[in-house]
């Protein structure tokens, strides 16, 4: 009956080329954790499928997964994948962050096979970094066909690990990264990982991820040279008290923007300096320590990004959570990847107060928008035993909505719509 399906069934009049483009979508390891096993299942459907995968290196090349091809104790998986991907480009992934026998394989096929990597991802814990540094070695060779390369040395510990090792950690490397020459570059995140922020391959990345050794500082001399940066993400760069005169940047296609993990007065001095477009979105969290104020700078510019998003989106609905140590803020838009949510961590209630009042004054003009053109909105909210703010309540109000329900504040969520007939 399977052989039946596999020889007369719509999909085998599917022609090769089309086939190929199938099997070739679904052997991505960097976006579905069972491409391998996957890929596996479909060179059993069928003769014909199985003879098709076999002459097809390229897609072998794209499932080096070495968790998946190791997790059983065995090998032999491993050495037929690598086997039949021949001299084809490769992917690469290991999340394996400990196991020294599945690190020197990871090793060997890089200093085997660097040329032809195009994806490139793993983690490694620190106190294993120094064992396997020699890795860094090929790092600073040129990687005409690389494009995505993420590395990140995982300090196993919630403190970030030991001073003294991430000290010389900073220090690495001693060459300068891909030899200056990565064209084909689009990806990149490498943690404890300094690089020529004047490199050439910079220019193509579309996405970047930054964050320790580098200082608040750092983000705005490397992103003058990153014109064609679609996604951005800094989170736990060094604090530094910075008092020269900053450069300011325009990312014009910046699309995502992730800021977290930082202090209040870095995150004012990165907003400061980066112009972004009004379609893009921002994910900032953020903790507070206790007596720490937001500034008054900090509060404007978190407030004027509120209302540039909710007026070019005319976003339909947010969501609003509220308590003494949360503050919880999100719009989301179905038809855009481009999100804004505000997270606030904190001892205090202090550093939220005059942000609510920008963020009320953003959603005014989202009821605004959508009264006028006859829409509906939904307003939902949680919040402590304290209540809302006023300055939310006066929202709710100003919104003029025809229904308005109070609940219980710990565990019941307040809509407001309104529907006005055409």
């Amino acid at each position: 009956m399977a052989q039946s399906y596999a020889t007369s069934g719509p999909i085998s009049k599917l022609d090769q080329d089309s086939l190929e483009t199938f099997f070739l979508l679904n052997a991505d390891i960097f976006d579905d954790a069972d491409a391998l096993k996957n890929t596996i299942r479909a060179s059993h459907v069928c003769a014909a499928w199985r003879h098709l995968l076999l002459q097809r290196p390229v897609v072998w090349g794209r499932l080096i997964d070495l968790h998946e091809l190791t997790k059983s104790g065995s090998y032999l998986w491993l050495a037929e994948i690598l086997r039949r991907s021949g001299d084809v480009f490769l992917w690469v992934r290991s999340e394996i962050r400990t196991n020294n026998r599945v690190l020197r394989i990871l090793v060997d096929i890089i200093n085997r096979s660097w040329p032809r990597i195009q994806r490139l991802s793993f983690v490694i814990l620190d106190i294993l970094f120094f064992t396997y540094r020699h890795i860094w070695e090929q790092f600073a060779l040129p990687a005409p066909y690389l494009q995505h390369f993420k590395v990140v040395i995982d300090t196993g510990y919630p403190t970030g690990g030991s001073y003294e090792l991430a000290r010389e950690l900073d220090g690495w490397p001693k060459e300068e990264l891909f030899a200056g020459y990565a064209p084909h570059l689009q990806i990149f995140r490498a943690s404890r990982y300094r690089f020529n922020f004047s490199a050439s391959w910079l220019a193509g990345l579309r996405q970047i991820r930054l964050g320790k050794p580098f200082n608040v500082e750092d983000p705005l001399l490397l992103l003058q040279n990153t014109p064609a940066l679609v996604s951005l993400h800094v989170d736990s760069i060094c604090v530094l008290e910075c008092h020269r005169a900053l450069p300011r940047v325009r990312l014009s296609a910046l699309y995502e923007f992730y800021l977290g993990g930082i202090d209040p007065h870095s995150c004012t001095t990165i907003l400061e300096n980066i112009d972004t477009p009004s379609d893009c979105g921002l994910s900032l969290i953020m903790s507070f320590g206790r007596g720490d104020r937001a500034s008054k700078a900090f509060c404007n510019l978190i407030s004027s990004f509120t209302r540039r998003y909710l007026e070019h989106y005319q976003a339909r609905s947010f969501q609003i959570e509220y308590s003494e140590e949360t503050f919880f803020f999100l719009v989301y838009n179905p038809s855009s990847q481009a999100f804004l949510e505000i997270e606030f961590y904190s001892l205090s209630m202090l550093p939220y107060l005059d942000y609510l009042e920008g963020v009320a004054a953003g959603l005014s003009i989202f009821c605004k928008l959508h009264n006028a053109h006859g829409k509906d909105y939904i307003l939902g909210y949680k919040c402590g035993s304290g209540g809302l703010p006023s300055s939310l309540l006066h929202l709710a109000m100003a919104g003029d909505a025809d229904e308005i329900e109070k609940h219980d504040a710990r565990d019941k969520i307040l809509k407001t719509s309104r529907r006005r007939a055409h």
